[in-house]
């Protein structure tokens, strides 16, 4: 386009010039200063394309600055959807014991809290007695309360010659003359029936008083000698109370030692009359017992409920509940540990094991994964507790992926990633 409003000034400028009657000279001067003035407009022209091609720089710069912007815009929104979120690194989890996993959605009824003592079951324990009035003589020193026992270990005997007629000599030496009178006339009873000179009816009469006075003899004679009454232990066990002292003198029928054997022992609780109907519906029942710090399952001492009292005490206006288990050494009788009673609902509730609770100031949180690596603090409503888990009211659903274990550490790594640096640093 220049060049065609170059080639029309050039062309009216010779027109011009044939026509005018200034000598050469001038029409040359006309004409160079037309070529200046294209100059100069050719000049115009770029200086207005460099200008054009300078502000088209800057709307571009402005551009990239709006992207920029933008960018750093969700950059920003991002960090402020995370804004107090916790990292903890897979490798931070790899050297402690850490894992994650789903609240479970399942029925979780009402527990019960109780405390049980714990006592020997009745079929390993047993009391003996003196079945002779006479005088108490332990065999070792050994023999005192806590010490252990075998089976058919004669632990004590009994003299008490001359004592009266229920002592252990005269009881033997009567059994022994009996057996020996009653053994004697049944055999010469057998010889007159042989001749048919006795009837059979007085065979048979001769032949019962024989078998009993044998009977009564050879059970004496296991723990009876001339000299008194020796009694053994029942089974192997330990010595549970000493009721009398060495050289004592106890009559017939009183108890001189108690033998148990604590290898099986019995839970009896006692429990409000309002869980009468709830104690119908008994799931599970965890334990506590004083030498352990955590709750533990019943089935893990192999237990089992024995019964639920069909009547209220008279004493303590509760229901009785007795469980027998195994112990494991963890319970001595005679201790006193902690129930927790699991029963079944309908009602179906989040509920999370009690390693995921972080407890502060009475409020309780849980760890919630937010990505990889990343972690949320959540405060949670508690619900009842079995000792081992824990019914959520609110704060984490079913889908939250929770910390179930090292949510200690979680906890440490969030305050030590609060705190300042340079603290303490003197510059």
């Amino acid at each position: 386009m220049k060049q065609l409003l170059y080639v029309g000034l050039v062309s009216a400028a010779l027109i011009v010039g044939g026509c005018s009657s200034q000598p050469a000279t001038e029409n040359h001067t006309e004409e160079d200063h037309v070529h200046d003035e294209l100059a100069e407009d050719h000049d115009h022209d770029s200086e207005s394309e460099e200008h054009i091609h300078a502000e088209g720089e800057v709307h571009d710069h402005e551009h990239e600055s709006e992207d920029h912007d933008h960018k750093g815009g969700e950059s920003d929104e991002h960090d402020h959807e995370h804004e107090g979120a916790i990292t903890f690194t897979h490798e931070q989890a790899e050297r402690i014991e850490f894992e994650t996993a789903y609240p479970e959605y399942k029925p979780f009824g009402p527990v019960i809290k109780t405390t049980a003592v714990a006592q020997v079951s009745p079929t390993q324990q047993m009391v003996l007695t003196a079945s002779t009035s006479g005088v108490v003589q332990f065999l070792s020193s050994a023999y005192v309360e806590g010490n252990s026992v075998n089976a058919q270990t004669i632990l004590f005997s009994i003299t008490g010659s001359g004592m009266g007629a229920d002592n252990a000599a005269l009881v033997y030496s009567s059994a022994l003359t009996n057996y020996e009178t009653e053994k004697a006339n049944y055999e010469r009873v057998q010889q007159l029936a042989e001749k048919q000179i006795v009837s059979q009816k007085e065979l048979l009469e001769s032949k019962s008083s024989f078998d009993q006075a044998k009977a009564v003899y050879e059970n004496l004679q296991q723990n009876y000698s001339s000299t008194g009454q020796t009694v053994s232990a029942p089974f192997s066990g330990n010595i549970a109370q000493v009721f009398v002292e060495n050289g004592q003198y106890v009559n017939a029928g009183e108890p001189v030692v108690s033998v148990m054997n604590g290898q099986k022992l019995q839970l009896r609780a006692e429990v409000q009359q309002k869980y009468a109907a709830a104690l119908k519906q008994i799931s599970d029942v965890f334990v506590k017992a004083p030498s352990q710090e955590s709750w533990t399952s019943l089935g893990n001492y192999n237990g089992k409920l024995v019964s639920v009292g069909a009547q209220v005490s008279s004493q303590s206006f509760l229901l009785p509940v007795v469980f027998d288990i195994e112990n494991n050494g963890d319970i001595l009788p005679g201790s006193f540990v902690d129930l927790n009673l699991q029963t079944t609902s309908e009602t179906e509730q989040v509920v999370i094991p009690n390693s995921a609770l972080i407890e502060q100031q009475g409020n309780y949180f849980v760890y919630v994964e937010i990505e990889q690596e990343l972690y949320s603090k959540t405060q949670v409503q508690i619900g009842v507790t079995d000792g081992t888990y824990t019914a959520i009211k609110s704060g984490v659903h079913a889908d939250d992926l929770i910390v179930t274990k090292g949510a200690v550490m979680v906890k440490l790594a969030s305050a030590s990633g609060s705190l300042d640096p340079h603290a303490g640093h003197v510059h």
